[in-house]
């Protein structure tokens, strides 16, 4: 068995949406990151916060990110990054589900996504199947059965079938209705390749 190697960068498109109660809308409603830190310094103490607007109404909620905290105790590179309002730190806080967890129990997430696919040098035209390595920028809630239909152009039952029918093989096992992990590990038979 030869194998051509490919990696598949996906990086999500949209960050998970806190369901938050909102005041002027009078119910539970998702909230969206505007993508802009809020920093307060108050003598030697400073919070930090990622401003949300409710998706109804546009009702402000601050998400903290710390608040109190020595500025002394703060490391430089992420002070920076907070009175820059870095695009890359802002978007690890927005993406950080774990962190959204501890304001609410429910979090609207997306499986929208862009993919960079890269095949290294050294792969030769004479290849029997090819092992696709997940590399995940931030996590996505995007099972792997529909991520192989998009990229496959087969239908999720079609993918179904070439994994029962051993053409498709996912690792970790059992994980086709599961979504996608970073160093998610997917051997497809040549003859299953579409693209």
């Amino acid at each position: 068995m030869s194998v051509r190697h490919v990696i598949w960068t996906i990086t999500p498109t949209k960050a998970p949406q806190p369901v938050l109660a909102c005041n002027r809308c009078g119910g539970q409603q998702p909230y969206e990151s505007s993508g802009k830190i809020r920093l307060n310094a108050n003598g030697k103490k400073l919070d930090a916060w990622l401003i949300y607007h409710c998706t109804g109404c546009g009702n402000r909620w601050n998400r903290a990110i710390f608040e109190r905290r020595n500025v002394a105790s703060i490391a430089p590179a992420m002070l920076v990054a907070l009175q820059r309002n870095e695009a890359e730190f802002v978007e690890a806080v927005a993406f950080d589900v774990q962190g959204l967890r501890a304001h609410t129990k429910r979090i609207e997430e997306f499986a929208g996504y862009a993919i960079e696919k890269i095949t290294p040098s050294g792969n030769g035209g004479d290849w029997t199947h090819t092992e696709v390595i997940v590399a995940l920028r931030r996590p996505l809630a995007l099972r792997a059965d529909r991520l192989l239909a998009a990229e496959l152009g087969i239908s999720r039952n079609g993918i179904e079938r070439l994994e029962v029918e051993g053409s498709i093989k996912i690792s970790p096992p059992h994980a086709l209705r599961k979504p996608v992990t970073d160093g998610m590990r997917i051997v497809i038979e040549r003859a299953a390749w579409m693209w």
